[in-house]
């Protein structure tokens, strides 16, 4: 278990470097930090009709879509995922256990309701935000 735990982080943090990543086909704002992740899905919740407002909403789609999906890809259903090497020092680890469906919205409003109780994430990795908002949600049961 421990061993497709490992492979669900690595995976997850690849698929996502991919699907964000500046060379991807769309010229989508790029979703580095947890300020970008946030911002992203600050206007996907406030349905901003804005050219800017669609891109950050398909940047913040984009990247929620890889993270669930390379989760779901790599871990039994109903199973728990631990996302390892976390925070500043790579030193931190949070677990969480997906329901069977994760809307975009859903998801969205997750990553923007913790970062405003967790500004400390702005500057750290985007998985960071993503994580931590899942395991607070969606936390792994003892």
């Amino acid at each position: 278990m421990k061993s497709l735990n490992r492979f669900a982080a690595f995976s997850i943090a690849s698929i996502l470097t991919f699907a964000v990543s500046p060379a991807s086909a769309a010229p989508l704002p790029y979703i580095s930090t947890g300020a970008d992740l946030a911002a992203a899905c600050r206007a996907t919740l406030a349905k901003d009709a804005t050219e800017v407002g669609k891109l950050a909403e398909t940047s913040c789609n984009h990247y929620l879509a890889g993270m669930i999906g390379a989760v779901y890809n790599a871990t039994p259903a109903g199973m728990p995922t631990t996302l390892s090497r976390l925070g500043p020092n790579k030193d931190q680890s949070v677990c969480f256990k997906l329901p069977h469906l994760l809307k975009y919205d859903e998801f969205a409003k997750i990553v923007v309701a913790y970062e405003k109780g967790h500004t400390e994430l702005d500057a750290r990795p985007a998985i960071d935000l993503a994580g931590l908002a899942l395991g607070d949600t969606y936390p792994c049961k003892p």
